[in-house]
């Protein structure tokens, strides 16, 4: 179950459930839920109410999803994809820690000599995610200015529209995306405002989708293992199906990958 079948990591979690499935020989439907509101998400709740029918994976990283997890039958075995931080569901859940790969991509862009590190957010569950808090730790570790979150999408197009909003201000030298598609938006806004990258703005951003590697430049992103996340959750939900307890798994740690798109500041060169 999933509000959004189209964005990277929604992908890459559905990907790893079915290739899970297939070597177990379970079968796959997906479910998709058009909003958090109450008749919406007591429609895709009552789609999988029958609780012979199997085993539920709610991918659960926006407020549409997130909504449905309290809405299942108690009868019905349930696993949950979440954002780090969200202890309070009453079915296993499953998560990939951001917070030190954050605060990492942070760090590097100030060891470049870039004053501060602005931040366009990814929308969040709760008062900020493991991406933001890993990027204010670390700047409030340095002892950095922390500025204003721009807080907006996750489409290209969001990215597009904060990266022009910081390009009118000159003493913005390095950005910190929440995902991978805001990062390229942000790019392009950079290359409209006349501003390279990374001569004048070092950008990093985060998932590293297959664009990151081959973007021009190419894109300093943490690499996110969504697959690996999408099969553990299915060998849970598979074995709770049988009545069995369903140990949680060690999912491998994000990792920063440093590519083109991050340079010195110009005052440090």
């Amino acid at each position: 179950m999933t509000h959004d079948t189209r964005l990277f990591g929604h992908t890459g979690v559905i990907a790893g459930i079915e290739e899970s499935a297939r070597r177990s020989g379970d079968v796959v439907s997906v479910a998709v839920i058009e909003s958090d509101a109450g008749d919406h998400v007591r429609r895709v709740a009552d789609q999988v109410a029958d609780a012979s029918a199997g085993a539920v994976v709610v991918i659960g990283f926006d407020r549409a999803a997130r909504a449905v997890v309290p809405a299942l039958s108690k009868d019905v075995p349930a696993v949950a994809i979440v954002d780090p931080g969200h202890l309070d569901l009453e079915v296993p859940s499953l998560w990939l820690d951001e917070r030190p790969a954050a605060a990492a991509a942070t760090r590097l862009l100030l060891g470049f000599g870039h004053r501060t590190v602005h931040h366009v957010g990814i929308p969040s569950l709760q008062r900020m995610n493991g991406r933001e808090a890993g990027w204010r730790d670390a700047l409030e570790q340095a002892g950095a200015p922390v500025p204003e979150v721009l807080r907006t999408g996750w489409r290209v197009a969001d990215g597009f529209e904060a990266g022009t909003r910081l390009a009118r201000h000159s003493d913005v030298t390095a950005v910190f995306c929440g995902n991978d598609e805001l990062a390229l938006g942000v790019r392009r806004a950079m290359h409209e405002a006349g501003r390279d990258v990374p001569n004048d703005v070092s950008i990093v951003g985060f998932d590293d989708m297959p664009e990151a590697r081959f973007a021009v430049p190419s894109l300093t992103t943490v690499r996110m293992d969504f697959e690996a996340l999408g099969r553990s959750a299915h060998a849970i939900a598979a074995a709770l199906a049988r009545g069995e307890e369903a140990a949680l798994p060690e999912l491998p740690m994000p990792e920063l990958v440093v590519r083109e798109s991050v340079g010195p500041a110009r005052d440090v060169r």
